[in-house]
């Protein structure tokens, strides 16, 4: 499972919602006690928990520090979830697409393993217009925001794959498990946390940034250029697709920085992204002031953190992970398992002049066999490593284009 969490930024997920309401807290079923503990899926470095709407069926959810309500973004056709009351209004996120109309429900009762919130609100997407799933090859049926989080103080250990709840009143961070951890002070708005941390550029230069801490994002840091005029991209960048938000596909840059320095703890060489300016314009002009970008799972999955909004704080312990280099997708090429029950992967992207590119792999291909092998012998994630693998090597690929097969061979290529 430790190959899972190398995956970088193959699948982001950035969602900002301006809503009006906020959702009651979560509280533990037996009010005596202190803490609770439950393991994780992790998938993309993203932490996927499971709950229940109503007394519904399981439903998988992602837990977005980033977000700050609960969305669902797709059902299973063999589950039903009992909403309660709803209405229809416009939401705006990240991307370059129109507002999003979505269903807005409230007075909801979420629980899950011993705790429960009630009075929750709810967006929920129109069917089919973001597939979190077939991104990720496994379902998952949406996120869950700040109403975990400013419940609890929230321990993840993304190692074990657990996550421990803890109630605030009773967390005590000078326990001797604790000693080792590193205090980092937190801006909370909006319910969501931001920290300070000192970023080096390719011209060596220091500069210290306002960071969003998104644990709904599998990448590894953004910035935003037109935040600063300090901030500039490297000269060694692609330009290539990022991910999605509510309002369409995300476009920009990637390169690397030099380093990032969180609280004495400095990462090196971390892959960067620098969105179009025009894609996230209104989450800086509607976010904290002075935001320059955000780190995600990528760096996060790096540690050991506990999130404790009520002391305004995260605690943070490097893992065996801390040293580990990041990683990128060398074919430019991104794909998806549009059926979850069925083995097939197409491609949703390709930038352009990469070596899938070159190879003259083309958007909607459909993956027949990788280096003389079937797709049905692989997983999304098998498929994501081994495009992530080394540089010059030679891949094999045949597609379905249309009815018509396809043979050619990509030659990895490390661009960054």
């Amino acid at each position: 499972m430790k190959k899972i969490i190398s995956i970088v930024c193959f699948f982001i997920v950035l969602i900002e919602i301006n809503a009006q309401n906020y959702s009651n807290k979560f509280s533990f079923i037996d009010s005596n006690r202190r803490y609770i503990s439950f393991n994780f899926d992790l998938n993309s470095n993203l932490i996927i928990i499971p709950l229940y709407i109503n007394n519904s069926d399981t439903i998988k959810l992602i837990l977005d520090s980033g977000l700050r309500t609960t969305m669902i973004t797709e059902i299973s056709q063999n589950k039903t979830i009992p909403f309660n009351y709803a209405r229809k209004m416009k939401i705006r996120g990240l991307g370059e697409g129109e507002d999003l109309e979505v269903w807005h429900s409230y007075q909801n009762r979420l629980s899950s393993y011993g705790i429960v919130g009630s009075n929750q609100i709810i967006y929920i997407l129109n069917s089919g217009k973001i597939s979190l799933s077939s991104q990720m090859g496994i379902m998952v049926n949406g996120l869950i925001g700040s109403d975990i989080f400013k419940s609890f103080v929230v321990e993840i250990n993304y190692l074990k794959k657990i996550i421990t709840l803890h109630n605030p009143k009773y967390f005590d961070s000078k326990k001797f498990r604790y000693r080792k951890f590193k205090t980092i002070p937190i801006v909370m708005h909006k319910y969501k946390p931001y920290i300070f941390a000192t970023v080096v550029l390719e011209d060596k230069s220091e500069l210290l940034v306002k960071l969003l801490v998104d644990s709904g994002s599998s990448d590894a840091l953004w910035l935003f250029k037109n935040s600063s005029n300090k901030i500039k991209i490297p000269n060694k960048n692609i330009e290539t697709y990022l991910g999605f938000g509510l309002n369409g596909k995300i476009y920009g840059k990637k390169g690397r920085v030099k380093s990032i320095d969180i609280g004495g703890f400095k990462l090196e060489n971390p892959i960067t992204s620098f969105p179009d300016s025009f894609a996230v314009r209104n989450s800086i002009i509607q976010d904290i002031k002075g935001r320059n970008g955000s780190i995600g799972g990528g760096i996060l999955s790096r540690f050991h953190i506990i999130y404790d909004y009520s002391r305004s704080r995260i605690l943070i312990k490097p893992n065996s992970n801390f040293k580990r280099q990041f990683n990128l997708n060398l074919s430019g090429m991104e794909l998806k398992k549009p059926y979850l029950k069925l083995p097939i992967y197409v491609i949703h992207n390709v930038t352009k002049n990469s070596p899938a590119y070159i190879a003259g792999l083309k958007e909607d291909d459909q993956i027949v066999s990788i280096n003389r092998i079937k797709a049905i012998n692989y997983s999304l994630n098998n498929i994501v490593l081994l495009l992530q693998s080394r540089t010059g090597r030679k891949i094999r690929i045949k597609v379905n284009r249309n009815g018509k097969i396809i043979k050619t061979k990509i030659i990895l290529k490390k661009t960054i």
